[in-house]
């Protein structure tokens, strides 16, 4: 992490220097944790690692906003709704009621211009600020798989919610089920 001294990165303060010999994954996470925001700027893929890495470490993710004409996108290529670029946002897969809102607690900006200020105008609002984290913190376990005796299946996880969009899937999807006598009973 380099400080600019000038803000000429967008108004921001501090640049990361991607070094893989410089930083270990665990400083960077110690990073995340912190800070409040992270800007996830896009990359390569629609899908990236750090923006969810971010949200495990409880720092707000702060991305670009893209208007396309049919819908809105965080990475500028086309094909990349939102609700198909993050988990569980998609509510034909899931379902009205298990759908993610990451809206509730993301960051959006129009540019890379106002990204400071977007993340300022919050800093600004203490109780805007702790709605987003709260927000964010019902949302982080649901990237996660529980593991081991203590956490497994003992919270909402990402296995839990694929179990829940496949029994959506099959409720919705599927034409019902015609009930037949059990051969081996004859009920």
């Amino acid at each position: 992490l380099n400080q600019t001294g000038n803000g000429s990165l967008g108004g921001l303060p501090y640049v990361l220097v991607s070094d893989p010999g410089r930083i270990t994954p665990e400083e960077m996470f110690t990073l995340y944790q912190d800070s409040t925001f992270c800007p996830c700027l896009p990359g390569d893929t629609v899908t990236q690692k750090r923006f969810f890495d971010v949200i495990l470490s409880g720092c707000i993710p702060v991305v670009l906003l893209f208007h396309h004409p049919a819908y809105d996108s965080w990475h500028p290529f086309e094909r990349s709704k939102i609700d198909n670029t993050v988990p569980f946002a998609h509510p034909l897969q899931y379902g009205p009621d298990l759908v993610v809102n990451y809206s509730a607690f993301v960051v959006e900006a129009e540019s890379p211009q106002v990204l400071s200020e977007a993340m300022e105008k919050i800093l600004k609002n203490p109780e805007e600020l702790r709605r987003r984290q709260i927000a964010m913190s019902s949302v982080a376990p649901l990237l996660t798989y529980g593991l081991g005796p203590q956490n497994s299946h003992r919270y909402e996880d990402a296995f839990s919610m694929l179990l829940r969009g496949l029994k959506q899937y099959l409720d919705t999807r599927l034409p019902p089920r015609i009930q037949t006598k059990n051969s081996i009973t004859g009920q």
